[in-house]
Parts: structure tokens; C-alpha cells; sequence
């Protein structure tokens, strides 16, 4: 299991959002949050319930991940590379360095 610590400019509330789903969907596995009412309203239950089991598999690679707007860290702990952390981040447009690096 990887942690991964980046240092990625987070101004606004906007840059954190575009940055949490950047991070949800890396290698294309769009996290479906099953919490999301929308989902729950236009799902029946034994669809609802097997594309939660489904999302669990799907991001299974993902165990975590926590922003800090204070300092502009970010760390993803799971079964992935730093490279692909740092290339979802940038394809949203973030400068991104690894941090403790200048």
C-alpha cells in the first residue's frame, strides 16, 4: 500500500471539488457515491444495491484520501502510483510537486 503526498494549490472551495473528484476518478473508475439521494430516487433497490457493491470493487484501489486547504497538501493512500495521482491532478490543470520537494 502506497501513501501518496502532493503539494497542489487549493485556493477556493471550487479547487477542492475539482481536485476530490479528480482523485475519484483516476484510472477512470468514477466513484458512485451511494449516499447521493439522486442515486437512491432513480435506482431501484436491487440496481441501487448492486452498483454500491460495484463501486466498492471499482475503487477498491483507492482505500483514501484527505485534502489540507491550509497547506496545500494532498494524500492518497492505497494500491496506486504517484503517477497516477499527479497526472489526474494535472489533467484538471493543477500544478502539482511531490511534497517536501521546493
Amino acid at each position: 500500500m502506497a501513501v501518496v503526498e502532493l503539494k497542489v494549490g487549493m485556493h477556493c472551495d471550487r479547487c477542492i471539488k475539482s481536485i476530490k473528484k479528480a482523485i475519484k476518478t483516476i484510472d477512470g473508475r468514477e466513484a458512485f457515491d451511494p449516499l447521493n439521494s439522486r442515486y437512491k430516487q432513480s435506482l431501484s433497490t436491487p440496481a441501487y444495491i448492486y452498483l454500491t457493491r460495484l463501486m466498492v470493487y471499482l475503487c477498491a484501489d483507492m482505500e483514501s484520501y484527505q485534502l489540507e486547504k491550509e497547506t496545500n497538501k494532498v494524500t492518497v493512500t492505497g494500491n496506486i502510483t504517484p503517477e497516477e495521482v499527479v497526472k489526474a491532478l494535472q489533467k484538471i490543470g493543477k500544478t502539482v510537486s511531490y511534497w517536501g520537494e521546493e
